[in-house]
């Protein structure tokens, strides 16, 4: 029991330190990927609600996710060892470094994308359908108003699943710019150290 909960604190610290460094709530609602998103998804209302968005997301985020996970492995890698040590933290900084800010990033993208890949597969999946149609009656009994406000639940969810996708493909954009971010980094670095060599060879 004690390694099945240190499992589960484990879980919950990775993710609350990475939810930490990538800025929370605040960091999505100010960014434009998201505004973006939620741009395109008020604009192509048949594709949540005709719930178009189930049958696009089980096929391109998939392969989405192949391009994050090999993006990410090329991000580990990427230069020198002084280079890794100049954009990553130090034990007297508070705040996060610019190399764990990449990796937030990059987190983040990944899991949005599963995000909308699950709620894809759990709304086609049609869970309300699982639910008695005794317990159904009941509901409706007790809250005969529900039943009026379904078709507006439905769509909302629809709406917000929608949302996941497309956001999940504006922060691909957001993963590359991450990418071509560190590689210019990588090139002022390498310039200065080119200039240092030629100054200490004159």
């Amino acid at each position: 029991m004690k390694q099945l909960l240190a499992g589960y604190k484990d879980l919950f610290t990775l993710l609350s330190s990475y939810w930490g460094i990538y800025g929370g709530f605040r960091a999505v609602l100010l960014s434009p990927f998201f505004h973006l998103s939620l741009l395109i998804t008020c604009f192509m209302g048949p594709l949540w609600l005709k719930a178009r968005w189930i049958d696009l997301a089980t096929d391109v985020i998939p392969n989405m996710l192949g391009f994050a996970l090999g993006g990410y492995a090329i991000l580990v890698v990427f230069g020198d060892e002084r280079f890794i040590q100049i954009i990553s933290g130090s034990p007297s900084s508070k705040k996060a470094s610019p190399f764990m800010g990449i990796n937030a990033a990059f987190l983040h993208f990944i899991l949005i994308q599963l995000l909308a890949l699950m709620a894809a597969l759990v709304i086609s999946n049609n869970p309300v359908s699982l639910i008695p149609v005794e317990w159904k009656i009941c509901v409706y009994k007790q809250l005969p108003e529900l039943k009026s406000a379904l078709p507006y639940i439905k769509n909302s969810v629809h709406f917000i699943g929608s949302l996941l996708y497309v956001y999940a493909i504006t922060l691909g954009l957001a993963a590359a710019l991450a990418i071509f971010r560190v590689s210019r980094w990588f090139d002022t670095y390498q310039q200065k150290k080119k200039q240092a060599s030629s100054s200490q060879n004159q």
